[in-house]
């Protein structure tokens, strides 16, 4: 019921203030960036522009707080110009940030983006360039005429088709291992809310709903296929960290070089043969900093070598800790955080902080292998009492 009454609320909403811009500006005025951000932009993001809108319980990503002035000076005149007349697909952002290229002029958005200076209290973004308002807009049918709306507000080439694949990895390749098992998976990008700690929550995507995401434990040799399906609301890739990915690139997971980002709904199959050994980990490739950085889209990929090592076939027990930091000023809302010098003042292992940890149960005598990865920020470990022996780096010996 929730998204329902947050499809209605919308629609009201929309069509409500927007049958009354056309008598609020006399025909031939300057178009007023203040009028235009009250009447298409306070739903979601609040009347003081902050992000508190009155949709914003429904919402499932919080929309950006236009007074964060840190924030918005990471993005150019021009990027936000094409934020408003493409909606967020536009610029890398959630299906939930309507497109209005179909309803404000090349004037009206040069005005609503000086607006947002106002608001955020700053200059222009990075580049420092006027908008290039005309650059952005888009072909939009005449009024009355039939036509496809999400395909007006939704540039194709922004977005991955709703289901690709990578082709199959070369057959000569495949020869070289024909004891070879083939795995597998499905991954699935999840909204969730995770206790990091006691009093501590952040939303995070997470690989079928989990931080970590799932172990996924493979034999060097072994072909793999994963399908990943995007159940968030905004776009993911898959990224193969240490995987070397001979003859497919296209399971690479690199948006925009290897493949498209898969959209909100979409799926993507990636398909490889695991020739490398190792403790390596798989990650989202979009907007790195973010969605790895703060929002937990990881999890371990281990690949066990065809010859292992005689230390590594005395190990008895074996323990996966992935490290990573949060920031609690972001951790309510997705799509911002994530900049160099960002204060993180939460750490965990595997998504948790004492007292919330797991405890490591040994006996004596045992030899434990610990696969320890900096998932989401820079770490320094040891234990109290036990020496260590550093045996692989980067999965290699």
């Amino acid at each position: 019921m929730s998204g329902f009454a947050f499809r209605s609320t919308v629609a009201i909403v929309f069509v409500l203030l927007g049958a009354s811009r056309g008598a609020s500006l006399a025909e031939g005025a300057s178009p007023d960036g203040e009028l235009l951000y009250r009447t298409y932009c306070t739903a979601c993001h609040g009347l003081a522009g902050d992000g508190k809108g009155i949709n914003v319980p429904d919402m499932a990503v919080q929309p950006r707080d236009h007074t964060d002035s840190r924030e918005m000076s990471t993005r150019s005149d021009d990027d936000l110009a094409r934020a408003i007349v493409g909606g967020g697909p536009a610029v890398g952002k959630s299906v939930l940030m309507p497109a209005w290229g179909g309803v404000l002029d090349e004037e009206e958005v040069s005005a609503l983006v000086r607006h947002l200076r106002v608001l955020s209290g700053g200059p222009p973004g990075e580049t420092g360039a006027p908008v290039d308002a005309a650059a952005a807009l888009v072909d939009v049918p005449a009024p009355g005429h039939d036509h496809d709306h999400a395909a007006m507000v939704m540039p194709a080439a922004m977005l991955g088709p709703e289901r690709a694949e990578a082709p199959p990895p070369p057959e000569e390749l495949r020869k070289r291992y024909p004891d070879s098992r083939l795995h597998e998976f499905e991954l699935r990008a999840e909204e969730r809310e995770l206790q990091v700690a006691p009093g501590f929550r952040s939303k995070v995507w997470g690989f079928n709903g989990q931080v970590p995401g799932p172990l996924l434990h493979i034999r060097e040799g072994d072909e793999v296929k994963v399908e990943f399906v995007n159940l968030s609301s905004m776009e993911h890739t898959i990224h193969w960290h240490g995987m070397h990915q001979i003859g497919s690139w296209r399971s690479d997971g690199v948006p925009n070089v290897t493949q498209q980002a898969v959209p909100p709904g979409g799926s993507y199959l990636y398909h490889f043969i695991a020739t490398r050994p190792g403790t390596l980990w798989y990650h989202c490739h979009v907007n790195v900093p973010e969605h790895v950085g703060l929002r937990g889209m990881w999890g371990p990929l281990i690949v066990e070598p065809r010859e292992p090592s005689a230390l590594e076939k005395e190990v008895t027990r074996d323990a996966i800790l992935m490290f990573s930091g949060w920031n609690s000023k972001v951790a309510d809302r997705f799509g911002v955080g994530g900049h160099p010098g960002e204060v993180l003042d939460y750490y965990s292992i595997n998504g948790k902080s004492f007292p919330l940890t797991q405890p490591l149960r040994v006996r004596e005598g045992d030899v434990v292998r610990l696969r320890l990865f900096g998932a989401g920020t820079d770490v320094a470990f040891h234990l109290h009492g036990h020496d260590m022996l550093v045996t692989h780096k980067d999965g290699l010996p």
